[in-house]
């Protein structure tokens, strides 16, 4: 019955819980990375999203038109919200990088779109 005692400072009875950065978003990411095969995959979805992202910031802000104008508060509120925890952990795991690095992104490319006159 020994080898049945728990791991000091865990409850009998509970099983292992996965780690903090095994949520569903960490697998895909560490699958895609993992895969030189779906990295074409990837950089596709990652310049669409940063396309998509340029697109609802330069129509919110420069056309100030008023649905993308929702859409934009609706993505900064869910983009706090998802790094909640790790804003008061004060770290950034990867899949938060990987946010913040779309929201730069997208930035850019508003940026860049507004300076190639692509809206006047």
């Amino acid at each position: 019955m020994a080898d049945q005692d728990p791991a000091p400072g865990k409850a009998p009875g509970k099983s292992e819980q996965p780690n903090d950065e095994e949520d569903g978003a960490a697998r895909v990411l560490r699958t895609f990375l993992g895969e030189p095969m779906l990295w074409p995959v990837g950089l596709v979805v990652l310049l669409t999203l940063v396309t998509f992202g340029a697109a609802i910031l330069v129509f919110a802000i420069r056309v100030r038109s008023l649905f993308p104008g929702i859409a934009l508060l609706l993505l900064i509120f869910l983009t706090v919200w998802g790094l909640d925890r790790d804003i008061r952990e004060r770290r950034l795991r990867p899949v938060s990088r990987l946010v913040l690095g779309l929201w730069a992104g997208s930035a850019l490319a508003a940026v860049a779109l507004e300076w190639l006159g692509a809206f006047r």
